[in-house]
Parts: C-alpha cells; sequence; structure tokens
C-alpha cells in the first residue's frame, strides 16, 4: 500500500495540495489520482446502475401484487402444441384461437355444440376493429362427397372486440351411427353491415377424430387454433341484388342491377356474339314458386341490367324460401357460369344476411353484393 509520500511525489503539486484526492488515492491502493478519480467515476455509474435495477425489480412486484385479478391473461391449461388446428409452416396463432364445447346426449340423440370464445383474432389489413360473429356447421362426408347437413347457426355480433366472448350452444339431432361421418366447422366472420362479410378464421373439427366417450353424456371443451379465413369457394364476380318484401310477406320485389369484375370469357365457346343473362328461381320446400329471366347483355365485364321482378309467396313461407340467382350464356346450351343463393338457409353468410334483413325491414329495397360462385346449383 502506497505512502502519503509516495502519492505527493507521484503527481503534481496541484493535485497533491488536495488533501481528499490524495486519500481517495490511498484508499484505492494506487499512487496516480488521475486513475483513483477513474476508478471513482466507475464505481459511481455501478452504483447508480444498481439503484435502478432494484427499483424496477420492486416496481414489477408491486405491480403484480396489486394488479386487478380481472385484468391478469389466465393461464391456459394446455400444451401450445397440443392445439388442434396448427398447420405445418404457419405461424401458430396468427389467426387467434377458438374455444368450443361438444356434448352429445344418448336418449335424445342430440349433438350441442357450443361457441365459448374466440381469442387474439388478427386484424384485416385496413382495418381498426373487428365486430366478430361466429357460424356452425355440420358437413356430412361421405367418401370423398361432403354436404351441409342440418342449419347453419350463428353466434351474435360482438363489436369492436379481438376476443369475443359468446357462450352460445346450438343443438342438432344426429343419429348416433352417424357420428363419425360428421365434421363440425366452426367459422368467424368480421361483420359488414352493407356489404359482405368477411371470414377471418375457421376450424374444422372432424368427429370421427374425437373419442366419443369423451363428450357422450357430459360437455367436452377444447381449445383449437384458427385458420386462415380462405373463402370456401371460388368466384366468377359479384351480382348485385336488391330485395324487398311487402309488410304482409306475400311478395317479394327482386331486382337485378348490375354484375362487376366477370371472369367468364374462358367459359364461353365465342367471345364474338355471346351474351349473359340471370335467371332467376323462387323455391319452397324445393318446389318452384316462379322463375324470371333479365333481357341478355353483350357487356362480358360489367354488365348492367336494371330490371326488377316480382315474386308472390304465400302467407307465412317467406322464412323457408330460397332465391336462386344464375348468371347464364345466351348462346348455345345457356350454360350456367356462376350461380349465388339468397334465403335464411342459404350457404353463404351474405345470402343468409340479404334475406334476414329483408324480412326484418319491409317495405325498403336492401341492396347487397353477392359473390358468383362457378358452375351450377340447385335445391
Amino acid at each position: 500500500m502506497p505512502t502519503v509520500d509516495e502519492v505527493k511525489a507521484a503527481n503534481s503539486e496541484s493535485l497533491s495540495n488536495n488533501d481528499f484526492l490524495v486519500n481517495l488515492a490511498l484508499t484505492f491502493n494506487v499512487v496516480n489520482i488521475p486513475l483513483a478519480i477513474f476508478i471513482l467515476i466507475l464505481v459511481c455509474i455501478a452504483c447508480i446502475l444498481f439503484v435502478v435495477l432494484v427499483i424496477f425489480i420492486v416496481r414489477s412486484c408491486i405491480r403484480r401484487k396489486f394488479i386487478p385479478k380481472s385484468k391478469r391473461r389466465p393461464i391456459k391449461s394446455i400444451y401450445l402444441d397440443e392445439i388442434p388446428g396448427a398447420i405445418p409452416g404457419q405461424v401458430e396463432g396468427q389467426h387467434g384461437t377458438l374455444e368450443y364445447s361438444l356434448e352429445y346426449q344418448l336418449t335424445k340423440q342430440q349433438l350441442n355444440v357450443g361457441v365459448i370464445q374466440a381469442n387474439d383474432l388478427a386484424l384485416r389489413p385496413g382495418v381498426e376493429h373487428l365486430d366478430p360473429y361466429a357460424s356452425v356447421s355440420l358437413l356430412k362426408v361421405q367418401g370423398e362427397k361432403s354436404k351441409v347437413f342440418g342449419k347453419v347457426n350463428k353466434t351474435v355480433v360482438r363489436k369492436n372486440s379481438t376476443s369475443p366472448n359468446w357462450q352460445q350452444t346450438f343443438a342438432y339431432q344426429i343419429p348416433e351411427s352417424e357420428l363419425k361421418c360428421i365434421t363440425v366447422v366452426f367459422e368467424v366472420f368480421d361483420y359488414d353491415s352493407i356489404g359482405q362479410d368477411i371470414c377471418i378464421g375457421h376450424l374444422d373439427v372432424p368427429l370421427k377424430e374425437v373419442d366419443e366417450g369423451e363428450y357422450a353424456g357430459q360437455i367436452l371443451e377444447r381449445t383449437g387454433w384458427l385458420k386462415c379465413g380462405e373463402p370456401m369457394m371460388e368466384g366468377i364476380g359479384e351480382l348485385c341484388i336488391g330485395l324487398c318484401c311487402n309488410n304482409t310477406g306475400s311478395q317479394i320485389d327482386v331486382t337485378i342491377y348490375e354484375a362487376r369484375q366477370l371472369t367468364v370469357a374462358d367459359q364461353l365457346s365465342s367471345k364474338r356474339g355471346s351474351s349473359v343473362f340471370v335467371h332467376l328461381v323462387l323455391k319452397h320446400n324445393k318446389k318452384r314458386m316462379g322463375h324470371y329471366n333479365t333481357k341478355p347483355k353483350p357487356e362480358l365485364i360489367n354488365p348492367y341490367f336494371n330490371e326488377r321482378h316480382t315474386f308472390t309467396v304465400k302467407s307465412g313461407n317467406l322464412d323457408s324460401c330460397v332465391l336462386l340467382c344464375k348468371l347464364k350464356s345466351n348462346s348455345g346450351r345457356k350454360k350456367t357460369l356462376g350461380h349465388t343463393q339468397l334465403g335464411v338457409d342459404a350457404t353463404s353468410s351474405t345470402g343468409a344476411k340479404h334475406w334476414e334483413e329483408m324480412i326484418k325491414g319491409p317495405g325498403k329495397t336492401h341492396v347487397f353484393w353477392h359473390m358468383l360462385s362457378v358452375g351450377n346449383e340447385d335445391r
């Protein structure tokens, strides 16, 4: 350890005359006073960092202790890699998750499907908030063919939420022997009050992959990853349709305004002289109630029709009617190029919503754009 004389002899007179600096050098066991000052600065910086770290830790502990339990994120009792619906190569959870329940009542031969809640739904590009609702449908798979079994049910719309809570249950009458042929399809949509609802995620649950003993006579709750909300069918364009019913529900005015962005040229044998028209068919319990054809239009991309037709409906049958709209070629065999369906039980969410809006608001024309699906469909 250096002495006082050694420290004073090794430094300039201005530094040696400062007793504090001399004692500082002796404390750090060095002869050079500037080195002692540098060591002091390092010690001060280390102390400040330590104090900041302690304050941060204390603040985190206090905040965790006093934060309301309702705002804490619950810890899920399931491993992330065990959640069904994940797609290899995709980032898990980027479309959110859906909590659902299954229960089969043996005595009633009834399957109860519950939609509990969704979590962390992804916003679409250019959209600031979501108004989500969920739909539940059953697909009956037989070989390579599948068809919708029963009614498509929908939850209520939850405004401005990416983690909506629904807590709704829907019942389906299914024989126990057919359970293994059923796939439960959950779809989450972003509600649009004036246009087409956008599917933002879906989850398929084949019952053949679920142990029947887990949901027969008891409620089974599960969580699944939502897959990308891809459209179920490819479209060839859109058709603008107006619907209006009178107060008694005995008449329906259907107005075909126009179609847009049609891609039908490749389906026509010859573009020269080709034209398209819209064929309307109103059905009740698969029985034709009336039909109508618009005038053919030579425009094949954005044809403008602006035609209205009135259908007569028996009182009380409006809820169970289906309106088929087919875009057809006017040449040859009048091939069906695309179709859409409107009605409470329509296969598309837009077709069902449009029909419901018409029934809720009689006397007013409700206008929607509908996607035209490829090919022909008849019910």
